[in-house]
């Protein structure tokens, strides 16, 4: 899990991490279930300098291991849930877990009083579109989606304009830009 930014655009305010287990707090602590690999979750605010406001960014992987992603999706919702009343949030992630799972609706619900219900961006968006350089346009059906950007605030009003998914497959080996789907991009102003 890795967020990236234009420092010319925006100054760093804050940051943080998590481990996604029981123990959230202990470095490479991994574990809902012995063969899950250690996950984490990282966050940044931001401060949009050519906007004069602020903006918290997170990423995160859920473990493919059930039910590791069941157990993690209230563990985001408390850690970034009172974050979200502060500024807008944006959270992106591959997290193992299809729109009808259990984790997506946890975390579309969010958690009284502690987080606001998280949109998910594919939803909110006017338009979608595959980008890809195949000889003939994949197939994609947006039921299957594992990787999600939700969206959080208790005082902002979110717009996507669109919603694309990478289909490109990248170098002389021909290489997708994720081990499933590809990488999922939108366009959100707030």
């Amino acid at each position: 899990a890795v967020v990236l930014w234009k420092k010319a655009r925006f100054d760093k305010l804050d940051q943080g991490l998590i481990w996604l287990s029981p123990t959230p707090d202990k470095p490479w602590s991994y574990g809902y279930v012995t063969t899950q690999f250690p996950r984490v979750m990282v966050w940044v605010k931001l401060r949009d300098k050519l906007r004069n406001r602020d903006l918290w960014f997170a990423s995160t992987h859920f473990d493919n291991n059930s039910p590791s992603q069941e157990k993690s999706a209230p563990l985001v919702l408390d850690t970034l849930g009172p974050l979200a009343k502060s500024a807008p949030l944006i959270l992106t992630g591959d997290y193992n877990s299809k729109p009808d799972s259990v984790a997506f609706g946890l975390l579309a619900a969010g958690k009284v009083g502690v987080s606001p219900p998280w949109q998910d961006a594919f939803n909110l968006a006017k338009t979608w579109t595959i980008v890809h350089n195949q000889d003939a346009k994949p197939s994609y059906d947006t039921k299957t989606r594992i990787d999600h950007i939700f969206l959080a605030s208790d005082s902002a009003k979110f717009a996507v304009q669109w919603w694309g998914l990478d289909l490109w497959l990248y170098g002389a080996k021909k290489q997708a830009p994720s081990d499933h789907d590809g990488a999922i991009v939108a366009y959100v102003d707030w």
